[in-house]
């Protein structure tokens, strides 16, 4: 990651504000993000510990099935935020509008039930995309590498190549 020292940085699916919070006591401008029905939960949270905030945070509602046009950061995050299928699609638009350098992407692997089943239509779709990077657990802060149930990936956006003609004429062109 980039410094954070104003590093820009959005949350998706943000449930109780944790990651924004700490990176926003580091130093980030967060914009943090759930449900209208979450933001009542996130503002508390906020107000509690805002005085531990060197960087912004704004909260705002977004519904990943009615996102507009969303703010300019360089990373964008999502923590544990991939539960229903009905969702997957949504937030893959939400990815492929957003202008950040950075995605991150940390979750815990389910085993039961519907979630199961959401992170693997994930997977499954965002890799046409994005080529994911896995960080090893010897990459990461001893305390945080305990559990192998937990994935953090980087996303990289997968470039469009150009075809073979058009490469072609460039090179006539020239």
């Amino acid at each position: 990651l980039p410094p954070l020292a104003a590093l820009r940085v959005l949350e998706l699916g943000a449930g109780t504000g944790i990651c924004g919070l700490v990176l926003a006591a580091i130093g980030a401008d967060v914009t943090i993000t759930d449900l209208p029905s979450r933001i009542p939960l996130l503002q508390k949270n906020y107000e509690v510990n805002k005085s531990n905030c060197i960087g912004s945070v704004q909260i705002k509602p977004l519904d990943w099935a009615a996102a507009e046009r969303l703010p300019d950061v360089e990373v964008l995050v999502l923590v544990d935020c991939i539960y229903y299928s009905e969702s997957v699609d949504c937030l893959l638009n939400i990815l492929n509008s957003c202008n950040a350098q950075e995605i991150l992407c940390v979750y815990e692997k389910r085993d039961i039930g519907e979630p199961v089943l959401a992170q693997r239509e994930f997977m499954e779709k965002v890799v046409q995309h994005y080529d994911l990077i896995f960080v090893s657990e010897s990459d990461l802060h001893p305390e945080y590498s305990c559990c192998e149930e937990i994935l953090v990936i980087k996303l990289a956006r997968k470039y469009v190549r150009l075809s073979t003609c058009y490469l072609l004429t460039l090179s006539v062109m020239q």
